[in-house]
């Protein structure tokens, strides 16, 4: 998701009226995650099929859209919205840590921080 929001850019939704959001998630609070999610199926079954039942989050947000525009949300997501004119090309590393620091020359501590703080390696909250 982070990668294609990268490449293509974010989806171009119009903004949700407070009062829209406000509505829905009363609406959420009044009878519950069940509730409002079976709505979503009603409502744009294909997003409802991508995301589980138990995510407020994006079923709230999908219903935000839905009655603040009066589109689905799975519609929203497939418009193609590359607005960006650079070709990609994703590398992927699957090798050992050590192997890793090794081959990028990597030799100090405060480097191999640096490395995975920049997001190239995640960055985890102890070293290994």
């Amino acid at each position: 998701m982070y990668f294609k929001s990268l490449i293509n850019g974010m989806v171009d939704i119009p903004p949700i009226r407070p009062e829209v959001r406000e509505s829905v998630l009363q609406l959420f609070q009044e009878n519950g995650q069940e509730y409002i999610f079976d709505i979503l199926k009603n409502v744009d079954a294909q997003y409802s099929e991508r995301i589980h039942k138990n995510d407020k989050q994006r079923t709230i947000r999908a219903l935000e859209v839905y009655y603040g525009t009066g589109k689905k949300y799975s519609d929203y997501l497939s418009l193609s919205n590359n607005k960006n004119s650079i070709n990609y090309v994703i590398i992927v590393l699957n090798i050992e840590r050590k192997i890793l620091y090794v081959v990028l020359g990597i030799s100090s501590s405060w480097e191999r921080n640096l490395v995975q703080c920049s997001g190239v390696i995640p960055c985890l909250a102890s070293s290994s």
